[in-house]
């Protein structure tokens, strides 16, 4: 009975390891596990170097040094750190993680939304963002913010 209930277990922790969509870039210097269901796609080289999840998601590392910025003037720092982003901004802060210090965009556009991260390093910074229809936003937004407290940045 023993023997057969450890056979069970060493079976489910194998299914666990198998399952995990862990990501992990040299490369971009950065391990992190995106939300449940979505799955890595590709890493393009840049620059900037991006990775491409399902479901609209996207990590850049953009290897120069971060810009300054001013927290009144948060909508400048975004058409500097994701230039491609459109939409009318719908919320802009600074907070942190627990990879650092980050700013927070929400916006809206067309019967959608998307969150954009600025997640600033030392010599280079990090700009994740997720795009999402309206019905499907507020679960993409809860499962986002939720997975980015596994994201690990080494500079």
């Amino acid at each position: 009975m023993r023997t057969m209930t450890l056979a069970w277990a060493a079976i489910a922790a194998l299914g666990l390891i198998g399952c995990s969509n862990e990501f992990e870039s040299a490369e971009m210097k950065v391990r992190y596990h995106p939300p449940r269901g979505v799955k890595f796609v590709d890493e393009v080289p840049g620059p900037p170097r991006v990775a491409h999840f399902s479901s609209g998601l996207e990590i850049r590392s953009v290897d120069t040094p971060p810009p300054a910025y001013q927290e009144d003037k948060l909508e400048d720092l975004l058409k500097v750190v994701s230039p491609e982003a459109s939409g009318a901004i719908i919320s802009a802060r600074p907070g942190s993680l627990d990879a650092g210090k980050v700013v927070r965009w929400t916006l809206k556009e067309e019967g959608r939304r998307t969150i954009v991260y600025f997640v600033p390093r030392t010599t280079r910074y990090l700009v994740i963002s997720m795009s999402a229809s309206e019905g499907r936003y507020s679960d993409a937004e809860n499962q986002l913010e939720l997975s980015l407290s596994s994201l690990r940045v080494k500079d």
